[in-house]
């Protein structure tokens, strides 16, 4: 149509091609008729091509802790460099806010699911099932009706079993520990106590790396104060793990290696893997 009414060749002269990112070097170097004045994209151009600088060339100067909590030993193992970031650089990664749905749901995701399972089992194990399916759809996480008491007899039943495991458990006990492991003191609350033994829950399918790894954190910990002298339990929807008590000396040289480890991970990123 340009070319039409002002002649050939006139659509290609009027036309500029943009590049598809803010950041191409063509913005920046003078070259052609593209240029910005976004300077907070300038060194991004630049560093195109360029070898990416290692994040943490080195270790960072020991810092020495001498009292150490539990959650702050469980998080590392199972979150390693979030807690490199977070317990050593200050870092704390969170979420961006989520909107209110404007419709009402007919699906669930698995972090949903996960919720509602919650929720049903603590209620089967309190005895209070139907309340909480209730509760529950009135929250608007369910939809309203059968389509709702269907979802929730169907998630109910993914936790029937694992329900009927524990439901002859104690109730749990938070006990403050504290013990000498070398130069540091691991010293805090240790959850999750029934009797003399460390039993927990989990609505996971099966014993997976992450969560065994926590528990036997808080197992060796809690033997190694002398809380519990029989084998700790860790039970999921179709799996189970039993691990045995240990005295308080091995566990105690078991933890100094964790504690060496856990001081080396505030240091530099570790290479682990816990749901290796």
């Amino acid at each position: 149509y340009i070319d039409r009414l002002h002649g050939k060749g006139a659509a290609d002269a009027l036309t500029l091609n943009h590049a598809l990112k803010p950041f191409h070097p063509s913005y920046f170097d003078g070259s052609g008729p593209r240029y910005s004045f976004r300077h907070e994209w300038c060194p991004a151009a630049f560093a195109i091509g360029a070898a990416p600088s290692p994040f943490c060339p080195q270790p960072l100067p020991a810092r020495v802790e001498p009292v150490i909590r539990p959650d702050a030993l469980v998080r590392f193992f199972t979150r390693p460099c979030e807690s490199f970031f977070t317990e050593r650089l200050g870092v704390r990664f969170t979420g961006g806010e989520q909107s209110l749905e404007d419709i009402e749901p007919m699906a669930l995701d698995e972090l949903e699911k996960w919720k509602i399972r919650n929720v049903l089992l603590e209620a089967t194990l309190a005895g209070n099932v139907a309340g909480a399916v209730e509760a529950t759809i009135a929250s608007g996480v369910l939809p309203q009706g059968a389509a709702g008491r269907r979802m929730a007899a169907d998630l109910r039943a993914d936790v029937a079993d694992l329900g009927d495991r524990v439901a002859g458990w104690e109730q749990p006990r938070t006990e403050r520990i504290a013990v000498d492991v070398g130069t540091a003191r691991i010293e805090g609350d240790v959850p999750g106590l029934r009797g003399r033994a460390l039993r927990e829950y989990s609505l996971s399918t099966e014993v997976h790396g992450k969560a065994l790894v926590g528990f036997w954190v808080r197992h060796l910990m809690a033997c190694a104060a002398g809380l519990v002298d029989e084998p700790g339990e860790l039970q999921t929807r179709r799996d189970s793990c039993t691990v045995r008590a240990l005295p308080v000396e091995e566990a105690a040289e078991l933890l100094r290696g964790l504690v060496d480890i856990y001081r080396q991970g505030l240091r530099e990123p570790l290479p682990l893997f816990p749901k290796a």
